[in-house]
């Protein structure tokens, strides 16, 4: 799952794995087998869903829970405001 979700934010920012390596301070190489399923180091991780604008737990599951809750939240209040 994180191999996949660290290729799909890469892909989803239109970076190519050597733009990628530069800004993180890292090798293509590096890129290469984290996307084929090598855990980073949580540096690594860190610096890679600051550059990809996702939060850590989107790269790690596949789901921000964050953002999930603040939309479970808004929903409640809709439903609250409307009378429901």
């Amino acid at each position: 799952m994180l191999s996949n979700n660290l290729r799909e934010a890469r892909e989803g920012c239109g970076l190519k794995k050597i733009e990628v390596a530069k800004k993180v301070n890292t090798t293509r190489s590096n890129l290469t087998r984290w996307e084929a399923g090598t855990i980073p180091r949580i540096e690594s991780l860190i610096a890679l869903a600051e550059l990809y604008g996702v939060s850590l737990d989107y790269l790690v599951t596949g789901v921000d829970r964050v953002l999930a809750f603040k939309e479970g939240v808004n929903r409640l209040v809709d439903k609250h405001l409307n009378g429901e």
